[in-house]
């Protein structure tokens, strides 16, 4: 029972993950013929979350995995997806993960007429914050886990400040056995699965924005 309510709690914030008032065709229009920096802030740092029974329970945790490549990921996501040809004049993608947004919108640091700010957030109010691991176990039984990625991504135009549109992704996926000690350290074992599945939800995530966006 506990697992069935796990799964359906999942599936439906994925599900609201990529609900959002946004037309696409109005977006493609914002875009048509200006040129378009995609610019991505996911960096390395990996969230981890255990939830027990109570809040007394909860135990949080935050590591930087270079290792893991989750800037590469993002970007290559995007280079993956974004067609060679647009409603755009010219897209130029890059990678900035020790950039905060508000220094890159900052003047001099990109000259483009619009900007797609894909950066980690929080989804909602839940414990998924940006790129991650969340776990969670109540009274005895055996914990449930996923992988996930909840990036927002922000359409802005340079000239005015002013958002055109945004949206905000989650991707995520339960795992079949938990990978969270005490502390919510990761398991050394699993390592390898969970940083592969991490990557798979970057993917995602950043996938669907571009989609909700109008622009793949």
């Amino acid at each position: 029972m506990a697992r069935r309510l796990w799964m359906v709690l999942l599936a439906a914030a994925a599900l609201l993950g990529g609900c959002a008032s946004v037309d696409p065709a109005l977006v493609r229009q914002q875009v048509g013929g200006k040129s378009l920096a995609v610019v991505s802030l996911v960096n390395d740092r990996v969230e981890a979350s255990w939830l027990g029974t109570t809040v007394f329970n909860n135990e949080f945790d935050r590591t930087e995995r270079p290792a893991w490549q989750l800037p590469k990921t993002a970007e290559d996501a995007i280079r993956g997806a974004m067609p060679a040809t647009g409603p755009y004049r010219a897209v130029n993608i890059r990678a900035l993960p020790a950039m905060s947004k508000a220094d890159l919108l900052k003047g001099g640091v990109l000259t483009e007429d619009l900007v797609l700010v894909i950066a980690p957030v929080r989804y909602q109010d839940t414990p998924l914050n940006g790129v991650g691991i969340h776990q969670h176990s109540a009274l005895g039984l055996k914990p449930l886990v996923s992988t996930f990625a909840s990036l927002e991504g922000d359409l802005i135009d340079l000239k005015s400040g002013q958002s055109v549109a945004r949206v905000v992704e989650l991707s995520s996926v339960a795992l079949p056995t938990p990978v969270l000690d005490t502390g919510a350290k990761l398991k050394p074992e699993s390592e390898e699965a969970v940083a592969g599945s991490v990557r798979d939800q970057v993917k995602g995530s950043v996938r669907a924005i571009l989609q909700q966006l109008g622009l793949i």
